[in-house]
């Protein structure tokens, strides 16, 4: 069976695309790339890029943590300084283990796509969060594109932190909402949203899944879906913490992956510890973005890391 995956997280491998020059079509102008390094005190990073035109530009962030249990070192965030500079964020830094990389990209588009964005926050008690968005969004064609960031010292509330981004309109206002499981913490949870229109040359399906708790290992669960051919996932999910599971985000965290052969047709969540405590439940969401106009979408197959050490990842391009 040909498969191919799609981490959750903020998606590096969704966007190594070639577009061919098209006009109005969707096009890619340029990728910017690189590594940022956290030593153990730092809480903000600023990187200098080449100028963008920020209305039709996205930023992706990736990190890898040190060996550290707070919360505050795992989760980043970012925005523009300026056209010219990100600042990457984090909400605290222990005095031990807190050093991280973090890989960051900078996606700016020619034409066919208008980017919003935005800084936001949720705080104790608040399990929903709705964000005002340009009256003329059209939530048929739109992704958002969410990170998060609190200064949480340990993990017990690391739920808190998964968002699950959903369009709404409550008139006359077009609005993001933002959804969580609980809001027990007293700290508030920072948010930099981004929202991409793909306003031609694509269309974007959306709905929602979830896992539902469960004793065997791997769990997993199909979507069906409108075939797609050239498609891009954007997976988001929020989960609840059983007394006994709390601290245990690898009994939560899924993977999402298309199967079967082009044009395709189901999207396949797995999970690969479960404990079949109560409230181990995780709610799903998914947006898939089917490429129409000329383009080339590169995939690769899925793999594990092994134990302390790195991995690559060689992509093919698609038939």
């Amino acid at each position: 069976m040909k498969k191919r995956l799609i981490s959750f997280g903020f998606l590096f491998s969704l966007l190594f695309l070639l577009f061919m020059p098209h006009a109005q079509a969707v096009q890619i102008k340029s990728i910017q790339r690189g590594v940022v390094n956290f030593d153990t005190w730092d809480i903000s990073q600023s990187v200098n890029i080449t100028p963008v035109d920020m209305s039709k530009t996205i930023v992706l962030l990736q990190n890898t943590p040190g060996n550290s249990t707070n919360d505050q070192n795992f989760f980043y965030t970012t925005q523009f300084e300026s056209s010219s500079t990100i600042q990457i964020n984090r909400a605290g830094a222990a005095t031990s283990n807190a050093s991280a990389a973090v890989a960051w990209q900078v996606i700016e588009f020619t034409d066919g796509v208008r980017v919003q964005r935005g800084i936001s926050s949720i705080g104790q008690g608040i399990t929903q969060k709705k964000i005002i968005l340009a009256s003329d969004t059209d939530f048929t064609k739109a992704i958002p594109i969410i990170q998060t960031q609190a200064p949480f010292t340990n993990t017990t509330a690391t739920q808190e932190l998964f968002l699950l981004p959903s369009f709404i309109t409550e008139a006359p206002d077009q609005k993001l909402q933002l959804d969580r499981y609980s809001a027990t913490s007293t700290k508030t949870v920072q948010i930099t949203w981004q929202v991409i229109e793909f306003l031609t040359d694509a269309t974007v399906q959306t709905g929602t899944s979830s896992l539902p708790v469960a004793v065997a290992t791997p769990q997993t669960v199909d979507q069906a879906i409108t075939g797609v051919t050239n498609p891009l996932l954007f997976c988001y999910f929020t989960f609840r913490t059983g007394t006994t599971d709390a601290s245990e985000e690898k009994k939560y965290l899924p993977t999402a992956e298309f199967t079967g052969a082009s044009p395709y047709t189901n999207i396949r969540f797995t999970r690969y510890m479960s404990s079949g405590s109560a409230s181990t439940d995780v709610s799903l969401r998914y947006y898939v973005v089917d490429l129409t106009g000329p383009s080339n979408l590169y995939q690769a197959n899925s793999f594990n890391y092994p134990a302390n050490s790195a991995n690559t990842w060689a992509i093919s391009a698609s038939a």
